[in-house]
């Protein structure tokens, strides 16, 4: 009977423990909101999307990992938010950022430059779309 009584109450407190650990989880980690990969219905749509969020500026950020070291609106690493980074810097200081220029060499550790580096050698179009989505970037959350 003590054996049964002693599963019963392992079961419950493992089972506890789990419901807990996701509820923590959750909690913790707040769900991303979705990007809409779909093409804008109407041109006035095509405006008002590309002026509310470059979705393929931000499907680069997203797929180049920035979100390893940088959030936007709460999403990804709180380390060193990007919100409002378009009113503090122009795009020449973003792309010279974003790509580690010399300019900015002396500001950045040697492992954040080497990673930054790696972002010389995404095609122009997508290192364009990836800096016109942070300048957009101007309201800090």
């Amino acid at each position: 009977m003590r054996e049964r009584i002693a599963i019963g109450s392992s079961i419950l407190v493992i089972a506890v423990l789990v419901a807990l650990s996701a509820w923590f989880a959750a909690s913790q980690n707040p769900r991303r909101p979705e990007v809409a990969l779909t093409a804008p219905a109407t041109a006035a749509e095509a405006v008002s999307t590309a002026d509310a969020d470059s979705a393929s500026g931000r499907l680069v950020f997203q797929a180049q990992g920035c979100e390893r070291c940088h959030s936007v609106q709460g999403s990804g690493s709180p380390r060193s938010p990007l919100d409002g980074v378009g009113a503090r810097r122009s795009q020449a200081e973003l792309t010279a950022w974003t790509v580690a220029e010399p300019a900015v060499l002396d500001s950045l550790s040697p492992s954040v430059a080497r990673a930054k580096a790696r972002y010389r050698e995404l095609p122009a179009n997508e290192l364009d779309d990836l800096i016109r989505y942070l300048a957009r970037l101007v309201t800090p959350r």
